[in-house]
């Protein structure tokens, strides 16, 4: 009976002992335990097999329909409005060339959409540092000796062109004008039919623009257009007033401002008739003279990049403009519209660049109308500017004064000589400042508590701008702007003014910090201006 198996014992009514079936039980466990940690993983890698094919199929399909959607659009032909101004540049390219007009080596370039907005000159070869990247022929040039016969001497026009910020504009708007009314008649034809038949207007957008330089300019430029528009129509009639808005944008987008011994009107191709000297009507210092650039106004904006600009033969036939670094092939070549802030980027050109270096608030100041002393601080004013190399800063007409606070990384910092020479001026006693205006002319300090209240002075103007601002903070103008909504000349309109105050926040920090620092250390702390040698280096 001890032969026999436990389980036939237990099976036969004997309980088998306590240690045999507890041993046995848990092999079993172990064993069915086992059994399952098999099936789990075998499940687990089965799911893991299924979940890979899946994505594999997924990724497959995707590539599939990419690759679908790729052949649809290279085989869906161009929208037409792109394909009728491939067909406007190419037409231009041709008239450029037959006229020895040239881009990047010599005909080794081309017009096509840029990633920086609308067109841009993109050339196929190296281009290397110094190389002309674009020549163009006087002929090639529009400029006001186009305008319509005897409207230059009507008495409105010349009144306008007396206007110092309307100088040169209106005599080349009305030669513009007057080609497009000419049509494909015109020789410059294929060069006008390039141009955006848009006129920028920022109108709906006075709300948003409260507060900002943008406003101030653009108050000023209306009164100009204005002006301009009163001198065409009793010049020339109402017909030749409808399409000028179009024709000043244009020109203050698009022209240069040349240097000239002569230039040539052109005909189809022929010259027929020869400036020997220059007109004063349409160049209006007697030398800079403003006009339209074939190719190279169809260069895209960077700041970095200064083009440097020559003439051949005595300036007399044509301009060369030459590359400022290496272009590689394919490159878009660009230039720089020069160091100007956002508002006038935005008002003359219609886009803002972020974190631009030459980033600028201007406040117009004015001397008190009763102060006793007007004439003679209006005159240290004028003189300081002119010493401290700030005279091509004008004011805003009416105004006495201009402090523009800047960046703080630009070399004179956020606060300039120029602008605490102004609120010096403005801040001075009375009876201190006859003998203090060889100090104010210089940019140097006069007292402790003068160039404290010029500070403050500083301070007031700048905390009075900021909160002038429509949108809040810049940090609302952030959210308006990642929520993505609103046209594109409202992002434009929001990205400058969030620029600007942003700027006049680090001025106030800095006026701050200099505030205590003379509060502490006196004149002694301020900043010694440098000597004319100094600044000319």
């Amino acid at each position: 009976d001890r032969d026999r198996d436990p389980r036939d014992r237990a099976v036969g009514g004997e309980a088998p002992a306590a240690g045999v079936d507890s041993t046995h039980g848990a092999r079993r466990r172990r064993r069915s335990t086992h059994v399952w940690l098999l099936v789990f993983e075998l499940a687990r890698r089965v799911i893991a097999q299924i979940a890979m094919v899946q994505r594999l199929l997924s990724a497959l399909a995707a590539a599939a329909l990419a690759a679908l959607v790729a052949v649809a659009l290279r085989n869906a032909p161009p929208k037409l409005e792109d394909t009728a101004l491939d067909a406007k540049f190419a037409n231009f390219r041709d008239w450029i060339l037959q006229h020895s007009g040239t881009g990047p080596g010599g005909d080794r370039w081309r017009a096509a959409r840029s990633p920086l907005g609308g067109y841009g000159l993109f050339t196929d070869d190296a281009l290397a540092e110094g190389a002309a990247m674009v020549h163009v022929p006087l002929t090639l040039m529009l400029t006001g000796a186009r305008a319509p016969a005897g409207a230059l001497d009507h008495p409105a026009i010349t009144a306008a062109i007396a206007e110092p910020d309307l100088a040169g504009i209106p005599p080349l708007a009305l030669a513009l004008l007057r080609e497009r009314a000419a049509g494909n008649a015109s020789f410059y034809a294929p060069y006008i039919a390039t141009m955006s038949a848009e006129t920028p207007s920022y109108a709906a957008l006075a709300d948003e623009i409260k507060g900002s330089d943008l406003e101030v300019h653009l108050a000023r430029r209306n009164t100009l257009d204005a002006l301009a528009a009163s001198a065409v129509e009793q010049a020339l009639g109402a017909e030749m007033r409808d399409g000028l808005a179009w024709a000043l944008a244009t020109v203050r987008s698009r022209a240069i401002l040349l240097t000239t011994q002569s230039a040539s009107e052109t005909s189809g191709g022929k010259q027929n008739r020869a400036h020997t000297q220059r007109d004063t009507r349409w160049c209006p210092d007697g030398d800079l003279c403003p006009a339209l650039v074939p190719l190279m106004d169809l260069l895209n904006h960077q700041f970095e990049d200064e083009a440097r600009t020559t003439g051949t033969e005595a300036w007399r036939e044509s301009y060369v403009w030459r590359a400022s670094r290496h272009f590689a092939a394919g490159d878009e070549v660009v230039w720089s519209y020069g160091p100007k802030p956002s508002s006038a980027m935005l008002l003359s050109y219609g886009f803002v660049v972020d974190d631009n270096p030459n980033e600028a608030v201007s406040v117009f100041m004015n001397v008190k109308k009763d102060e006793p002393t007007a004439d003679a601080r209006r005159e240290v004013l004028r003189a300081a500017a002119a010493q401290l190399g700030s005279a091509h800063q004008q004011p805003q007409p009416g105004a006495d004064g201009i402090v523009r606070f800047r960046r703080a990384d630009q070399r004179s910092g956020p606060i300039g000589l120029n602008d605490l020479a102004v609120a010096r001026t403005l801040t001075c006693p009375t009876a201190a400042l006859k003998g203090a205006q060889a100090a104010l002319i210089a940019g140097r300090p006069v007292s402790k508590s003068n160039e404290l209240d010029a500070l403050n002075l500083l301070r007031k103007m700048a905390s009075y701008r900021l909160e002038g601002y429509a949108g809040g903070s810049a940090e609302d103008d952030d959210a308006r702007l990642a929520a993505g909504t609103g046209s594109a000349a409202w992002r434009m309109v929001v990205r400058m003014r969030r620029a600007e105050k942003r700027l006049l926040r680090g001025a106030l920090r800095e006026i701050d910090r200099r505030i205590s620092r003379v509060a502490k250390d006196g004149i002694g702390a301020v900043r010694r201006p440098p000597k004319p040698s100094e600044r000319a280096a």
